[in-house]
């Protein structure tokens, strides 16, 4: 049976601050920019809180230009910001921003999940310079894939990335561990919570997200391409058959469980006439293509 059509946000009232939670790898840099330039706000605030680092906490090894875009006390929020668009995870703007209007676009989780691997993996020591220890964990994707997936210090990024952005702080989300499969059930009620609270939640995969965020703000979109992967170093290029072995195939979905199902509850609301089985396939054969063209020997 056909499922009736979402229903289309209203417009959000004249004033009132806009948060966009950006999920790690789901073309949330490209969105900040374009709503930015397209509301102009007067005091934005742009940046990650201490969601998007785990357990890491040396952040004075980071250049001051890089420390400078990471809030980590609430003193350090400016209380009249109208625009907020960057990783910081649900709890803090909401508790900051009680009034906001909050958005969010998720990206189908096994691509994601390739795409942060992909993007650590391109980046050069000379690029990671600035990031001082960070930059061990990002050095940690030039592991083979299986073994990138196994490193606790990596699981704020690469496990179920979408419902730590919006449970971050909760008591059994583990900052530097990966989520026990038994608290499924309980983080997904919690996850699905706090989605409702977002004015506007769509999948990049959907054709007419643009669009609908565009009705929603009341402002024309342009979408930039910024932040994209780089080509990897041929050093670090391996076949398909190597990075999809049996072992790196079940991490990946093992670490995308949970994003999966927030991912397919939101496809079948917006994409009423598409299996989201079978989206779910194009994707992935798509992301594998894109990854043998990025990994292939120079």
């Amino acid at each position: 049976m056909m499922m009736a059509p979402a229903r289309r946000p209203a417009r959000r009232m004249a004033g009132a601050p806009v948060v966009f939670t950006h999920v790690p790898k789901a073309a949330g840099t490209a969105l900040v920019q374009a709503i930015e330039t397209a509301l102009a706000p007067r005091r934005p605030l742009v940046g990650f809180d201490d969601s998007l680092f785990g357990g890491f906490c040396d952040f004075a090894s980071l250049v001051p230009e890089e420390r400078a875009r990471i809030y980590l006390h609430d003193a350090d929020y400016p209380a009249d910001a109208d625009f907020v668009g960057g990783h910081f995870c649900y709890r803090t703007t909401r508790r900051l921003y009680p009034d906001a209007a909050h958005l969010i676009v998720l990206r189908e989780p096994i691509s994601r999940l390739m795409s942060q691997w992909l993007y650590w993996r391109a980046q050069s020591d000379d690029a990671l310079e600035g990031l001082g220890s960070w930059g061990d964990v990002v050095r940690l994707a030039r592991r083979p894939l299986h073994d990138f997936l196994a490193q606790p210090k990596a699981a704020c990024q690469t496990d179920n990335a979408c419902l730590r952005a919006l449970l971050h702080g909760h008591p059994l989300v583990p900052p530097d561990d990966f989520i026990h499969p038994h608290v499924d059930a309980i983080l997904l009620k919690a996850a699905r919570q706090a989605l409702k609270q977002y004015v506007f939640a769509d999948i990049l995969e959907d054709p007419a997200m643009l669009r609908r965020l565009s009705g929603y703000l009341g402002v024309p979109l342009i979408l930039p391409r910024v932040n994209e992967t780089a080509p990897i170093p041929p050093a670090l290029r391996t076949g398909l058959a190597d990075t999809f072995a049996p072992e790196a195939m079940e991490s990946l979905k093992r670490l995308s469980r949970l994003d999966a199902r927030l991912w397919s509850e939101i496809a079948r609301k917006r994409l009423t006439r598409v299996q989201v089985q079978a989206l779910h396939a194009r994707i992935r054969l798509h992301t594998t293509a894109r990854h043998a063209a990025l990994m292939a020997p120079a």
